[in-house]
Protein backbone atom coordinates (compact mmCIF):
# COMPACT_ATOMS: atom_id res chain seq x y z
CA UNK A 1 0.00 0.00 0.00
CA UNK A 2 1.26 3.49 -0.82
CA UNK A 3 2.41 5.90 1.87
CA UNK A 4 -0.38 7.78 3.65
CA UNK A 5 -0.87 11.42 2.59
CA UNK A 6 -2.39 13.50 5.41
CA UNK A 7 -5.73 15.10 4.50
CA UNK A 8 -6.97 18.64 4.99
CA UNK A 9 -8.47 19.71 8.28
CA UNK A 10 -11.58 20.68 6.30
CA UNK A 11 -12.20 17.08 5.23
CA UNK A 12 -11.55 15.73 8.73
CA UNK A 13 -13.95 18.31 10.23
CA UNK A 14 -16.67 17.57 7.66
CA UNK A 15 -16.44 13.83 8.35
CA UNK A 16 -16.51 14.38 12.12
CA UNK A 17 -19.59 16.61 11.80
CA UNK A 18 -21.31 14.04 9.57
CA UNK A 19 -20.88 11.42 12.30
CA UNK A 20 -22.39 13.66 14.97
CA UNK A 21 -25.26 14.86 12.75
CA UNK A 22 -25.86 11.40 11.20
CA UNK A 23 -25.76 12.77 7.65
CA UNK A 24 -26.02 10.32 4.78
CA UNK A 25 -22.86 10.79 2.72
CA UNK A 26 -22.01 10.22 -0.91
CA UNK A 27 -18.27 9.50 -1.24
CA UNK A 28 -16.25 8.87 -4.37
CA UNK A 29 -12.92 7.16 -3.81
CA UNK A 30 -9.69 7.82 -5.67
CA UNK A 31 -10.23 4.39 -7.27
CA UNK A 32 -13.56 5.61 -8.72
CA UNK A 33 -15.96 3.73 -6.44
CA UNK A 34 -19.11 5.53 -5.27
CA UNK A 35 -20.16 4.83 -1.70
CA UNK A 36 -23.40 6.01 -0.08
CA UNK A 37 -24.17 5.47 3.57
CA UNK A 38 -24.23 6.66 7.15
CA UNK A 39 -20.95 7.59 8.84
CA UNK A 40 -20.04 5.53 11.89
CA UNK A 41 -16.54 6.43 13.11
CA UNK A 42 -13.23 8.08 12.32
CA UNK A 43 -9.98 6.74 13.77
CA UNK A 44 -6.19 6.66 13.46
CA UNK A 45 -4.12 3.50 13.21
CA UNK A 46 -0.36 3.38 12.56
CA UNK A 47 -0.37 7.14 11.76
CA UNK A 48 -3.02 6.66 9.06
CA UNK A 49 -6.57 8.01 9.34
CA UNK A 50 -9.63 5.92 8.49
CA UNK A 51 -13.38 6.49 8.22
CA UNK A 52 -16.16 3.94 8.60
CA UNK A 53 -19.19 4.39 6.33
CA UNK A 54 -21.82 1.78 7.23
CA UNK A 55 -19.60 -1.34 7.27
CA UNK A 56 -16.89 -0.08 4.88
CA UNK A 57 -13.56 1.27 6.15
CA UNK A 58 -11.96 3.92 3.94
CA UNK A 59 -8.50 5.44 4.34
CA UNK A 60 -9.03 9.22 4.37
CA UNK A 61 -6.51 9.93 1.62
CA UNK A 62 -8.55 7.64 -0.67
CA UNK A 63 -11.56 10.00 -0.59
CA UNK A 64 -11.77 11.99 -3.84
CA UNK A 65 -15.15 13.68 -3.32
CA UNK A 66 -17.60 14.02 -0.46
CA UNK A 67 -21.18 15.25 -0.75
CA UNK A 68 -24.30 15.42 1.39
CA UNK A 69 -27.66 17.21 1.24
CA UNK A 70 -26.93 18.52 -2.29
CA UNK A 71 -23.63 20.02 -1.08
CA UNK A 72 -20.21 18.96 -2.33
CA UNK A 73 -17.34 19.49 0.10
CA UNK A 74 -14.10 20.89 -1.23
CA UNK A 75 -11.21 18.52 -0.59
CA UNK A 76 -7.99 20.49 -0.37
CA UNK A 77 -4.73 18.78 -1.26
CA UNK A 78 -2.67 17.14 1.45
CA UNK A 79 -0.29 20.12 1.80
CA UNK A 80 -2.93 21.87 3.94
CA UNK A 81 -3.19 18.91 6.25
CA UNK A 82 -3.76 18.30 9.91
CA UNK A 83 -0.52 16.62 10.94
CA UNK A 84 -0.67 13.35 12.86
CA UNK A 85 1.97 12.92 15.55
Amino acid sequence: MEKYKPVSCNLYDELSNAIVLKRQLNITTTEGATLIGLPKDIFTKNKEEFFILDDITIRLDHIATLAYENREVSIVSHWASCKID
